[in-house]
């Protein structure tokens, strides 16, 4: 790509935002829509063609909390408490503080589906009586729109706590995040090196699909997930998307993941998104 330059516009929206306009795109070659249930499929010219998921690169949703000289170190029962109300002080913790304010996301997001739907593989009572998805009926706390209205509430609200993607995190030493316990019984802290090792664990299907809400690993981050690319298998560009995609995923860019608030992928998963980047056409 040393000779040609790629302009490429990112416009970072909420997943619902994302999907509503991906569902109203209009195409080149017509109109292009994203069924809920069909993710693998486009429309075009009245026909059903498919497409193809490539893996890009990974996140994970931290809980985020504003509680200065609290090194909060929680179990899974003991996250999923908190914001099921079960547990409302910081004293429950080990912490000062007095009572703690819940903060969650007020639209829908995919960043809550990732969180719930670890919620529920922490606590048998989350998932039975709220569940997951992309908006849920909260049981306690305050809404705010996107992750940047929830890391605002979380930092002019002291003794409060909620979930943010990590890149709201890692570059803000405003906001805390805690340790939790991972499904191996170790209290780690999502970073590239944790997170990498809980995405390592995902299998992925025949159409590189997949996420596990609560991953093995003695090292791993247990709230993790893939973030992918939608692609046409045959495209008339696709031989600039594919210098795209190869670079995104070469090991030089995936390094750079962290200290953008990203993951890298794991080499093997990153070596099956090279292979699907090659059979475009």
């Amino acid at each position: 790509m040393a000779d040609k330059t790629i302009a490429i516009k990112v416009d970072v929206q909420g997943t619902t935002e994302q999907n509503k306009k991906l569902a109203q795109l209009e195409t080149e070659v017509k109109k292009l829509t994203i069924q809920r249930q069909k993710l693998n499929k486009a429309v075009k010219d009245g026909n059903e063609v498919p497409l193809v998921q490539i893996p890009m690169t990974g996140g994970a949703i931290v809980p985020a909390y504003n509680n200065p000289g609290c090194e909060l170190r929680i179990t899974q029962k003991q996250l999923a408490d908190i914001f099921l109300g079960n547990i409302t002080t910081w004293e429950q913790v080990g912490c000062n503080g007095g009572t703690i304010k819940v903060v969650y996301r007020s639209d829908g997001s995919g960043t809550t589906a990732g969180w719930t739907a670890s919620l529920s593989a922490f606590s048998p009572q989350w998932a039975e009586e709220v569940g997951s998805g992309k908006a849920v009926a909260w049981p306690v706390g305050v809404g705010a729109k996107g992750n940047s209205g929830v890391a605002g509430q979380i930092k002019n609200a002291p003794g409060s706590i909620g979930y943010l993607n990590y890149g709201f995190v890692v570059n803000d030493d405003t906001i805390q995040q805690a340790w939790i316990q991972n499904r191996e019984g170790n209290y780690v802290q999502a970073n590239a090196e944790t997170s990498a090792e809980g995405l390592s664990q995902i299998v992925l299907d025949d159409k590189l699909r997949g996420s596990d809400p609560n991953p093995s690993g003695t090292n791993s981050y247990p709230i993790v997930s893939l973030t992918w690319v939608l692609a046409h298998p045959e495209h008339e560009k696709n031989d600039t998307m594919k210098e795209v995609f190869t670079f995104m995923l070469s090991e030089e860019t995936q390094s750079t993941s962290d200290a953008i608030g990203y993951v890298p992928l794991p080499e093997s998963i990153r070596v099956q998104a090279l292979e699907v980047v090659e059979t475009l056409q």
